[in-house]
């Protein structure tokens, strides 16, 4: 928990700001450019959806401002420097959190390391059940890059381990510690293991129940079905064409009578 509290911290801290502070500085920059106004208004649309987020994520550090009054027509310098502002104090905000929570894992350690025993203890621990690849592998630590922008929101691609998922139907990334169900999250183990056990039970009751037989026949009792009537249709065509060449033959009989 102390881990994942610090690298969410780092994560906001050194990269989300930073890149949400380049967009506002972007602005400053070419707001006087009508032709980069495609650019600012998108700008300006990843910072409005990110606030948001982080206001539904974050209640303890409000802005003083309407996100939605981040628009081209509504943006205004003095607007840009309350969005600044707010970015500072979340900064301040995460710089805090960081260390708090580094300063709480120090001291439980430290707790565990009292003694010889205590410390031989814990060592012994973490040699049995810590592996720095596995551990570079789940948090993607050799990953350079480590947000991405993608439709005007920003996904963090490195330590997936530590971040929450977002969307409230257990959608989530690969490795996500948790999963969100409407306002409550479920551990992924848990979660996976009651799939597994559903599916299985599922399962049990078709086979019990003879599901797939049925089905089977069903299909063929189809098959069958479509099959009689295309060689009703097959028959019926061949006994029309019969009556016709009839009429056609004694047409012509008569016709040669006639003559």
């Amino acid at each position: 928990q102390y881990e994942k509290q610090m690298q969410s911290a780092i994560m906001k801290r050194d990269f989300w700001l930073k890149h949400l502070e380049n967009k506002l500085s972007n602005y400053n920059r070419s707001v006087s450019d009508t032709a980069s106004r495609a650019t600012i208004e998108s700008d300006l649309l990843t910072i409005r959806n990110e606030v948001r987020q982080e206001m539904e994520e974050n209640p303890n550090v409000r802005p003083d401002f309407n996100p939605d009054s981040l628009t081209y027509e509504l943006c205004t310098p003095a607007l840009i420097a309350k969005v600044q502002e707010y970015f500072d104090a979340l900064r301040s905000y995460y710089i805090r959190q960081f260390k708090n929570a580094s300063k709480e894992r120090d001291n439980y350690i430290s707790e565990r390391q009292q003694t010889p025993e205590q410390r031989k203890a814990y060592l012994d621990l973490k040699r049995d059940y810590h592996n720095e690849s596995l551990s570079d592998f789940v948090t993607n630590n050799r990953e350079t890059e480590r947000i991405m922008e993608y439709n005007n929101r920003i996904y963090q691609k490195a330590i997936p381990i530590f971040l929450d998922p977002h969307h409230k139907l257990l959608r989530a990334h690969f490795y996500a510690p948790r999963k969100r169900f409407a306002n409550w999250y479920v551990e992924t183990y848990w979660l996976n293991l009651a799939v597994v056990w559903g599916q299985s039970l599922l399962l049990y009751l078709c086979l019990y129940c003879r599901v797939l037989k049925k089905v089977l026949n069903r299909v063929g009792e189809f098959v069958e079905e479509r099959k009689r009537r295309r060689e009703k249709k097959v028959i019926s065509r061949g006994t029309d064409e019969s009556k016709s060449a009839r009429r056609r033959r004694k047409a012509f009989q008569d016709l040669k009578i006639w003559r």
